[in-house]
């Protein structure tokens, strides 16, 4: 009756196309022929869980080089199938305050609220795949962010000031600079010629009596920068 059957499991992924080539021959003395050409596109069905390119993704997070909206990390799954079957969406299998996720292309970005998390701490958030076929299919990753933050540190290991003599109690001499993290806060303290100089919770050394350049015409002063992390960083200059 012409009808073609399928004698075996035809998988789309494998191959998607076949041409069969057929002959339709009659029972004459001597037979005619006829040739044509059959042409059967296999359609897909949803029989692959898209798959990530790792099974555990990591990475470092130093908090006072980034900022919120930054991107930290990206996951990426493929999937073999084809059409809605083949797109992905992801998420998060279990939300976390400090980071969101862009379900289309798997970017992770920073929150603010990352910055309220203890300093050497691991944190692992389980990612999911999951295809746009109308029996959806997931698969699952780990990510790992492992939270740090660079010490307290003075931007120079030398400042150099000059001013005039003879300027008032109060003046204005120069600003020190340090890198913290956010919401850390310093305190500044003038180790040597504490009599002659202060320093503001600003990192700004002032004078607390007239200088005189005929009594001293030079003051190397060291000042000790301590942050408020649970340990304290400590820095010098």
């Amino acid at each position: 009756n012409g009808k073609i059957f399928v004698q075996g499991p035809l998988d789309r992924e494998v191959k998607d196309k076949y041409v069969l080539f057929l002959v339709a021959a009659d029972k004459g003395n001597p037979p005619r022929k006829s040739f044509a050409e059959a042409v059967i596109d296999i359609q897909d069905v949803n029989d692959n869980t898209p798959t990530f390119t790792k099974e555990e993704y990591s990475t470092d997070l130093i908090l006072n080089k980034v900022k919120a909206g930054d991107t930290i990390l990206s996951v990426s799954a493929t999937d073999l199938d084809v059409g809605d079957n083949a797109l992905i969406s992801y998420r998060f299998g279990k939300p976390h305050s400090g980071f969101i996720i862009n379900e289309e292309n798997g970017d992770i970005y920073l929150t603010s609220d990352v910055f309220s998390v203890n300093m050497g701490t691991d944190i692992v958030i389980p990612v999911v795949a999951t295809d746009h076929g109308s029996s959806a299919l997931s698969s699952a990753a780990t990510v790992i962010i492992k939270v740090s933050e660079v010490p307290t540190e003075f931007a120079n290991s030398n400042f150099s000031f000059s001013l005039p003599e003879g300027l008032p109690e109060g003046s204005h001499v120069g600003s020190l600079e340090v890198t913290v993290g956010p919401h850390v806060s310093v305190m500044y303290f003038i180790q040597t010629y504490s009599t002659v100089f202060s320093i503001t919770d600003k990192g700004t050394i002032i004078t607390r009596i007239t200088l005189d350049r005929e009594i001293q015409d030079t003051y190397d002063i060291l000042v000790e920068a301590v942050d408020s992390q649970d340990p304290p960083y400590t820095a010098v200059t």
